[in-house]
């Protein structure tokens, strides 16, 4: 604030980007973070982003106010993130999130969670192009313990739509800001989307495109994270 020109830091060197230009200042600079569904990303604790809050960021809003001896320029730019190791997702009921195959994917994660309403009940379905669907349904209720905790009460996966493979209790905990594996909920891998080493899988989705379409989400919002 001391010069009002904007720094770079790398491996502990600053950098003054507004070197060349000696008399500009800068009066703004702002940055808003949005998701997938173009939904504004406030930060959790009012200075940075939390670990789950970056999962879901897609997109950078940059806001720049210059001026120069009375005189003003505004600076709008929107940038698009794409996460090389993995994308994590803002869903509602309706979204259609594109998948790897079962070979693929190494990651599949439920989370963030917010605005209960209904049941607490969470309908995917998997639809590869040239495969059978699978069904993941979990019910999630509130933590008595805590009114920031959820509980993963049971859950059920069918393929094809309703002829139920593996369903039971889990009764699992969980803060409403973390996440739930999906690859590991029948603990034998049988059942699972994902290839897993060493179990002779019963479902397997080899070829792409396959998209994952959420049915039923008794929350106002939630995120989805995917890593190939």
């Amino acid at each position: 604030e001391e010069d009002k020109h904007i720094y770079s830091r790398y491996k502990g060197e600053a950098r003054d980007l507004l070197r060349t230009m000696p008399k500009v200042k800068a009066e703004k600079l702002t940055f808003i973070y949005y998701d997938n569904l173009n939904q504004e990303i406030p930060m959790s604790s009012g200075s940075y982003l939390s670990n789950a809050q970056i999962k879901r960021t897609t997109a950078v809003k940059v806001y720049l106010l210059l001026s120069k001896k009375g005189d003003w320029r505004e600076s709008v730019s929107y940038v698009n993130i794409r996460n090389t190791q993995g994308v994590g997702v803002s869903i509602i009921e309706g979204s259609v999130v594109p998948m790897p195959s079962s070979v693929r994917i190494r990651a599949l994660s439920l989370g963030n969670f917010f605005g209960r309403k209904k049941e607490g009940l969470v309908r995917l379905i998997i639809k590869p192009k040239n495969y059978r669907e699978l069904v993941i349904q979990l019910k999630i209720i509130p933590d008595p313990s805590s009114s920031e905790r959820l509980k993963v009460e049971r859950f059920q996966m069918e393929s094809p739509r309703g002829k139920t493979l593996v369903s039971g209790f889990i009764n699992q905990t969980f803060m409403d800001t973390e996440f739930i594996n999906l690859l590991t909920l029948d603990r034998s891998g049988f059942y699972d989307y994902n290839d897993d080493e060493g179990v002779g899988d019963f479902y397997i989705a080899e070829e792409e495109p396959v998209f994952l379409e959420v049915e039923r989400l008794d929350f106002a919002g939630a995120s989805l994270f995917v890593k190939p």
